[in-house]
């Protein structure tokens, strides 16, 4: 999983900062990118802190959380090349939090950290006791604790996405879904997994016509989970999608057509604004 080039934008939506990140094109693997904060500049933009790789973070990937006055992240090859955790205050100081070790605490975290009861989470896309994934829990001062590790097969694979929290539970998806049996993998899953590591699969995509395929997000509003898919859906270009977060109702509420008044393979969750 070694990238060369690659876009990377985040959206700090902490209140406490205001402001907005963006990574620049990689021209190499160590290169770093460079945070953005909003300023009266005549671009709009000022450097808020540029990575540098190793234990201070390299291709730091999605959103920041908010958590006790500071920002945390991830980046996907910070470490030793396995991913970090690091914190960043609005200022613009780094400090790294945890590095993984490229084993069963995780590797390459890819998506967003979420900040719940003072204690953060996240996802790895590999790594774990399958090297298929895990979730994972990080304080603040860097002990970090695998929560659940995902199985090879009947399990999903490959979580991608951000986690949502409620109710000391965690609800996300993974890429696939490997099935120990002749029909092989889905087009993955959406799982939740308490805070004390017991895990349910929730929903398994391609398990109905033109359901969604390649779930790339969640979103928790008004006790209900709304999320996208890349693919599946009726013309193969995404969903829209809707389900309960404790049984299997899954519902597509809306199939991408591709075309330019609509739009084709979402790659983040859904934002719940205003009622909609």
């Amino acid at each position: 999983m070694f990238k060369l080039f690659k876009y990377v934008t985040f959206i700090l939506a902490a209140v406490l900062c205001g402001c907005a990140v963006a990574g620049d094109r990689l021209s190499s693997p160590l290169d770093a990118l460079t945070a953005r904060t909003a300023s009266s500049s005549s671009t709009g933009y000022a450097s808020l802190y540029s990575f540098t790789g190793g234990s201070h973070g390299q291709e730091p990937s999605n959103t920041l959380a908010a958590l006790d006055g500071a920002l945390y992240g991830v980046s996907s090859l910070g470490g030793s090349y396995c991913g970090n955790v690091f914190s960043m205050t609005t200022s613009g100081v780094n400090k790294p939090v945890y590095d993984f070790k490229c084993g069963a605490d995780g590797t390459y975290p890819e998506s967003s950290l979420v900040a719940y009861k003072g204690v953060l989470y996240g996802t790895t896309l590999e790594g774990g006791e399958y090297n298929v994934g895990t979730v994972f829990a990080v304080t603040k001062s860097g002990k970090e604790q695998v929560i659940y590790s995902f199985r090879i097969y009947n399990d999903g694979n490959l979580p991608n996405a951000n986690l949502v929290a409620a109710g000391d539970k965690l609800y996300g998806t993974t890429e696939s879904y490997q099935r120990h049996t002749a029909r092989g993998y889905s087009l993955g899953c959406v799982f939740s997994v308490s805070l004390t590591g017991k895990e349910r699969i929730l929903h398994i995509f391609g398990s109905a016509p033109n359901d969604g395929s390649t779930p790339t997000g969640l979103t928790l509003a008004q006790g209900k989970l709304y999320g996208t898919t890349s693919g599946g859906g009726t013309d193969d270009d995404g969903t829209i999608f809707a389900m309960s977060t404790t049984h299997d109702d899954e519902r597509v509420l809306h199939s991408f057509k591709g075309t330019p008044k609509d739009g084709q393979d979402p790659v983040a969750a859904p934002t719940w604004w205003n009622g909609a």
